[in-house]
């Protein structure tokens, strides 16, 4: 705290938080004196204060505001992406979506650029790998899961699925950005290629304490999560939601995905610091820096 290009002045809590210039600081002293963060949760508050003059900048307006904002010639709307990713874990382990057909037929069934544009109203786009492209170490995966119903009612019928499995599906309401509203997509598209599901809402606590039983407790077969890291590294993203080592209630892997191979790849990328090694690493990469390529 302190040694970056501003210092804490005043933090009042639920209501704002006051960075001054730090004159000490080492590098390019910034032109900007004061910050002033206030504590805004509502968001048509914090648009109205945004339109009024009352603040220079707002963060995350919900993705309804964003036309009209961008209408008004008094504001400009900036969209970077950010690291988070939202995406439908499925259970690898337990339940009907075990069955790996069972996993693709579903990612076939649910198209994505529909549910970016028209649930998110184009502040969010389809993620081509496990992680946002901003992040170091991320790859553009070679297979990719298109709209195709047809496709996914033919891995349905290979994997020899009954039309009267229920299928569990969960989500949190309000922690993220429609996310209800993206699980019923989900469920809509399901429906369509034959698929019954059950979905069910749930505060953010309940549904932490449900997502983190361990395999032999979990009831959890499909849910809606959310992921995102401050630094820009792909350890986090591929550690997180992949590896062994965090099923729960160790970690947030609630997929229960296994395989030895992925953990020594990860843990071995783990522990090494050269940036073009880590890189290359390939899946067989052990924690000698002689075993990578």
């Amino acid at each position: 705290m302190g040694s970056g290009p501003y210092k804490l002045a005043e933090w009042v809590r639920g209501e704002r938080l006051v960075l001054v210039r730090n004159d000490g600081y080492w590098g390019k002293r910034p032109t900007v004196d004061k910050i002033v963060f206030q504590i805004i949760p509502e968001t048509t508050t914090r648009v109205a204060m945004l339109r009024a003059g009352q603040l220079d900048l707002a963060y995350s307006p919900t993705p309804a505001d964003v036309p009209s904002l961008e209408a008004d010639p008094n504001l400009t709307v900036t969209r970077p992406l950010s690291t988070r990713m939202i995406f439908m874990g499925m259970n690898t382990q337990k339940g009907p979506t075990a069955d790996k057909l069972i996993r693709q037929a579903f990612n076939y069934a649910v198209d994505k650029e529909a549910i970016t544009d028209k649930i998110l109203f184009k502040v969010a786009k389809p993620l081509d790998g496990p992680m946002p492209p901003s992040i170091f170490g991320y790859t553009r995966m070679e297979k990719q899961y298109d709209y195709n119903p047809d496709k996914a009612k033919a891995l349905l019928k290979q994997a020899n699925f009954s039309k009267d499995t229920v299928v569990k599906m969960i989500t949190p309401n309000g922690r993220y950005m429609y996310d209800k509203q993206v699980a019923e997509a989900v469920q809509a598209y399901l429906k369509d290629i034959g698929v019954k599901t059950e979905l069910r809402t749930y505060d953010w606590p309940t549904y932490s304490s449900i997502t983190s039983k361990p395999l032999d407790q979990t009831e959890v077969e499909m849910y809606l999560i959310g992921w995102g890291f401050p630094y820009y590294d792909a350890d986090p993203y591929l550690l997180m939601y992949f590896s062994s080592f965090v099923h729960p209630p160790k970690g947030l892997n609630s997929t229960f995905y296994l395989n030895p191979k992925y953990d020594q790849a990860v843990g071995g990328a783990r522990q090494i610091m050269d940036p073009a090694t880590r890189w290359h690493c390939p899946c067989t990469c052990a924690p000698s820096k002689d075993n990578c390529l």
